[in-house]
């Protein structure tokens, strides 16, 4: 939809000339941190099997790179995740989960963004996006979040900070 990437793109002044874009794909757990359990199947593996997948779709498009914050199966702190990100030069940060409930109750696609009042707006619009992108390949809209901390941290302009480690760092 690239008519939609590029309205998103003027609506808020993102620079659509520049030719390249860095994702990175941060595949959930790993190593000993194995996540979730489906009968049997791990939640890291399942991650890392996403990742893969999106990673080989994107890589057909020249002005995208694509970055993965961990190799294979091994065990990245959430603060590395951010910080090899970062130093990939990213313009994308998406991490990868699939969550388990016990209850059963809670489905589909969900996006967590930072809490921050900075760029809410268009952190909002961007899960938006996404979640009509999962809709539209058939997954149930669980709708987008943010979560403050309940560890007392706080940004310097005195709000409180994101409860998601990749989202603080």
């Amino acid at each position: 939809t690239g008519g939609g990437n590029i309205t998103f793109a003027a609506e808020y002044d993102v620079d659509i000339t520049n030719p390249e874009l860095t994702i990175a794909l941060d595949p959930g757990h790993g190593g000993e941190e194995k996540g979730a359990d489906y009968y049997g199947e791990r939640e890291k593996d399942i991650n890392w099997g996403i990742a893969k997948l999106v990673e080989e779709g994107l890589s057909k498009y020249d002005n995208v790179n694509v970055v993965l914050t961990r190799d294979g199966d091994e065990e990245v702190g959430l603060k590395e995740r951010a910080d090899r990100a970062a130093r990939a030069g990213a313009d994308i940060f998406i991490s990868l989960h699939c969550n388990a409930s016990v209850s059963h109750t809670s489905h589909g696609a969900s996006v967590y963004i930072s809490t921050g009042e900075a760029k809410r707006r268009e952190l909002r619009d961007f899960a938006d996006y996404f979640l009509g992108e999962f809709e539209a390949i058939g997954l149930d809209n669980a709708g987008t979040f943010a979560r403050v901390t309940q560890m007392g941290g706080r940004r310097a302009d005195g709000s409180f900070d994101d409860y998601y480690g990749v989202l603080r760092h």
